[in-house]
């Protein structure tokens, strides 16, 4: 019984002395270099440590230092290991990478630093330490880019010396940093020029790889068009930087680029594409069923048509007997006659006129047919009676009685006349309208 109490009493001790041990952690942080300048990257060094062995990953936070871009490393955790006490302690180190953007001292917080320790994932964590990171812009470079070496390379696509009028080239202008992040890399500006218009394309930017020296590359391209003929003069692209290591102001630069544009060539007469055969007309097979259709159609037509005969017969004559009705009408027609006594006196028809002449006045409203007595009685009495009387002597060969008349005085007083006993008739009635002729 006794023995089994100290065992229980030393293991209590054991695992006391264990868990004390279990929450030992260390984190040491460092700031290098600890004075840049705008744009020059400062690495901040997170080391952690521990009594025991890590059973998770170090958990760091995403810093935030107001004017400047810090970015955690992605670069695989490096194994490290410090001396605490006589005691060796196995440690992990990461690193933020820290890039001023702005003339001013940048105050880096103090931030947590959190992970799991030991055999039974004890969570553990320890606060890091602040740092200022000192961001100074060198004498004489005020306005300058600055880095430790900056290159300007140009390219063109073609030779800007064999161009045509239509004809497109690209000047391309690379500039590669030292030191310095693609994003740092101030603009350019390649230049316009009359008779080449010009279409610019985006800053590519790139950086190098993340276990490589701190360089990067801005790339300008634009796109020229020719528009006529001639020579064209694009000027210098040039930068002026400041050497960190040299303490020296710099230029890099490329130089003017020189085109050259002749005209266009006539284009070559268009030609002409033959024509395709037609298509061969596929056979068109019988389609029964649709000829069934159209049969039946055609029979329900005939049998609706002779059943409709006897009705259509019917009025068909019904409206040829009022045709024939209508028609004989109009042959006994005072107007009828009229324009067949016209016809007469404008033909010359000298045999004709006289009964062309009795039959119109027959169809006049009056109380009884003309006769020659008639006309006799008042044959003086206006000028329509006195011509129809020396038309009538000349007719019946009497010119002796009368002033012989023509045909054309005839027709020549028809009009009034006619006009005159119609509006009389349609005035005060049926009466003699017209004076009766002597034959």
């Amino acid at each position: 019984m006794a023995s089994l109490t100290v065992a229980v009493l030393l293991t209590h001790i054991y695992v006391s002395a264990f868990a004390a041990d279990a929450s030992s952690l260390l984190v040491r942080t460092r700031l290098e270099p600890a004075t840049v300048a705008i744009g020059q990257p400062a690495t901040l060094y997170v080391d952690t440590y521990t009594s025991l062995f890590f059973t998770s990953a170090i958990d760091l936070p995403a810093l935030s230092v107001p004017g400047a871009i810090v970015t955690l490393s992605d670069e695989r955790p490096s194994h490290i290991s410090t001396d605490v006490n006589g005691a060796s302690w196995p440690g992990i180190g990461r690193k933020y990478t820290i890039t001023p953007i702005v003339a001013t001292d940048l105050a880096v917080p103090v931030f947590e630093v959190a992970t799991k320790i030991g055999p039974q994932m004890q969570a553990a964590s320890s606060r890091t330490k602040a740092f200022t990171l000192n961001v100074s812009v060198p004498e004489g470079a005020e306005g300058a880019f600055v880095t430790h070496d900056l290159r300007m390379t140009q390219t063109t696509d073609v030779d800007p010396a064999t161009l045509k009028v239509g004809d497109a080239f690209t000047r391309t202008v690379t500039l590669v940093a030292t030191g310095t992040p693609a994003m740092f890399i101030p603009d350019v500006q390649l230049g316009e020029t009359e008779g080449l218009k010009s279409y610019p394309s985006s800053p590519v930017l790139a950086d190098a790889a993340p276990d490589q020296p701190v360089r990067g590359t801005r790339t300008f391209a634009v796109n020229y068009v020719v528009q006529r003929p001639g020579d064209f003069d694009l000027p210098a692209v040039e930068v002026r930087w400041w050497d960190l290591d040299t303490k020296q102001s710099e230029t890099a630069q490329v130089p003017a680029l020189h085109a050259h544009a002749i005209a266009a060539p006539q284009p070559p007469p268009p030609f002409s594409v033959p024509a395709e055969p037609p298509a061969p007309v596929p056979e068109r097979s019988i389609d029964w069923r649709q000829l069934l259709i159209y049969c039946a159609a055609t029979i329900a037509l005939i049998v609706i048509l002779l059943w409709l005969r006897p009705y259509v017969v019917r009025l068909f004559r019904s409206w040829l007997l009022w045709e024939r009705r209508r028609r004989a009408a109009y042959l006994q027609s005072e107007h009828h006659a009229f324009k067949d006594l016209q016809s007469a006196l404008d033909a010359g028809q000298s045999k004709a006129i006289p009964s062309a002449l009795y039959r119109w006045l027959d169809r006049l409203p009056a109380d009884s047919p003309a006769s020659a007595a008639r006309a006799t009685s008042t044959a003086n009495e206006d000028p329509f009676s006195r011509a129809c009387s020396g038309l009538l002597d000349e007719y019946y060969g009497q010119s002796g009685l009368h002033e012989s008349r023509s045909a054309q005085a005839v027709a020549d007083q028809l009009q009034r006349k006619r006009r005159a006993s119609l509006h009389d008739a349609q005035q005060h009635g049926a009466g003699t309208r017209l004076p009766v002729l002597n034959p």
